[in-house]
């Protein structure tokens, strides 16, 4: 690892190692140096993998972590049988951020703790940042990006397939959601497309928010067994926000409006609602299979101009309008 961890000169990590050695230092500024290959994690320490950042001491992340629009892909956590955290961080605290980084095929094995990709707890901000992989758990609560927010999560989003339903006890413990588990922060520009399936409560998005949601969707299948709604099991605090009634398998929601799979796929949809086309959100048919993608975050993000319900040449809109003013 280079640099010397402060803000004119961060620590820049190189690779899978880089990354586990942030344990050394949470309090320093990160940055990454290129895309990382985290698959060969899925044979450290005794089959654990990678040990949450944080997480075997609970140590929160007091530092800044920027991944420069890089990716680590096949980060491995297995933590069966452990009374461990799975998930990148244990906690993102207050006033630190991390931003501008992809976690692609996740893997993780979790129990009795609390999992995420990106962790246990943001208190910080989680900014332009992606999860997609697998979660299969006994645990109490886990979450697509993480577990709990109680902090910002902005223009970040979910591709994690999250399957909470190992074991248990009815009625205790087993709750999951597509993007954060429980949310007492703000969620703002932010989608989630990965199954929930969990023991207790599942929520497309969220499964209970006392926080904010605005203009966020979900399109997952969800399942819980003691109740599940498309977008927020409970916790109607939501604004401007949707769910896929049809790909979800849910007509209900204590949050966000349904729509069809065609109404999720057109963008004056969005548009009527107030969401930022052209400028935090894009919808192209090459991307997201349809539906709305985010701009500098989601890979192959494109906007497709609309006029109405017609998509039509963005160079013919420009002049239509030169022409109309």
């Amino acid at each position: 690892m280079t640099g010397s961890g402060t803000l004119a000169d961060p620590y820049i990590i190189w690779d899978v190692n880089d990354l586990q050695a942030m344990e050394n230092d949470l309090t320093a500024y990160y940055e990454l140096g290129q895309d990382i290959d985290a698959s060969a994690t899925v044979g450290w320490n005794a089959g654990l993998g990678f040990l949450t950042l944080g997480g075997w001491a609970g140590i929160p992340f007091t530092g800044q972590l920027d991944g420069k629009w890089h990716k680590v892909t096949g980060l491995y956590f297995n933590v069966l049988g452990f009374p461990r955290y799975a998930g990148l961080f244990y906690e993102i605290s207050a006033g630190s951020t991390v931003q501008n980084l992809s976690l692609e095929d996740v893997n993780i094995a979790g129990s009795s703790n609390s999992c995420g990709a990106f962790g246990k707890k943001n208190d910080g901000t989680l900014e332009k940042c992606y999860a997609t992989g697998e979660i299969v758990a006994d645990t109490a609560e886990c979450g697509g990006l993480i577990q709990e927010n109680s902090g910002i999560i902005r223009k970040c989003y979910s591709e994690v397939n999250v399957d909470n339903y190992a074991g248990g006890v009815h009625g205790h413990g087993g709750d999951a959601g597509g993007l954060v588990c429980d949310n007492s922060g703000d969620i703002i520009d932010c989608y989630a497309r990965g199954s929930v399936r969990a023991y207790g409560y599942a929520g497309g998005l969220v499964n209970m928010s006392s926080g904010t949601i605005s203009k966020c969707y979900s399109t997952g299948a969800v399942f819980g067994d003691d109740g599940a709604g498309g977008l927020v099991e409970s916790g109607n605090t939501t604004t401007n926000s949707f769910w896929d009634t049809e790909t979800s398998g849910q007509a209900a929601s204590d949050g966000g409006t349904g729509k069809t799979t065609a109404e999720m796929k057109t963008a004056p949809t969005f548009i009527s609602a107030g969401w930022s086309f052209g400028t935090i959100w894009g919808m192209t048919s090459a991307c997201n299979d349809g539906y709305a993608c985010l701009l500098d975050v989601t890979p192959s993000c494109a906007y497709t101009l609309w006029k109405g319900n017609i998509v039509i040449d963005q160079l013919i809109y420009q002049h239509a309008e030169r022409m109309r003013r």
